[in-house]
């Protein structure tokens, strides 16, 4: 069975506020950013909420277990401030889609995406086969 590129957009913000609570997040600036914004991905995983609830459907799993499941295993991780003193931060927060484009200096957009190829005025980025995200053409 595929996955749709929809559904595996999903997955994967699910999967970063997964590792934004249990492993940490290494782009805020300053140590009390980082312990809010882990403190935030733990509430958002959870507390029940509408927008976890869709987001959990829009990636193809069922909220309830997801969150049960994710309770444990926030409940298991390091404390928000034990992840936000950590140095080197060894753990992965990004796919490797984003470690790729940033290895090659590219912004992660894609390089034949003019102007009028987007999604205002009426067309679809779908409209344009020809795109490419992955800097060759």
């Amino acid at each position: 069975m595929s996955v749709s590129s929809e559904r595996a957009l999903w997955c994967e913000v699910l999967m970063l506020a997964i590792t934004d609570a249990t492993n940490g997040i290494c782009e805020a600036p300053t140590q009390a950013a980082r312990i809010s914004a882990v403190e935030r991905a733990r509430r958002f995983l959870a507390s029940p909420n509408a927008d976890f609830n869709e987001l959990c459907y829009l990636a193809g799993v069922d909220p309830q277990a997801t969150r049960e499941r994710l309770v444990k295993q926030i409940t298991q991780a390091p404390g928000p401030e034990t992840l936000a003193s950590r140095d080197g931060r060894s753990h992965h927060r990004r796919s490797s889609r984003s470690r790729k484009y940033k290895e090659h200096g590219r912004p992660g957009v894609a390089s034949n995406f003019k102007a009028t190829n987007g999604t205002g005025d009426g067309t679809a980025a779908q409209d344009s086969p020809k795109i490419d995200f992955e800097g060759s053409n």
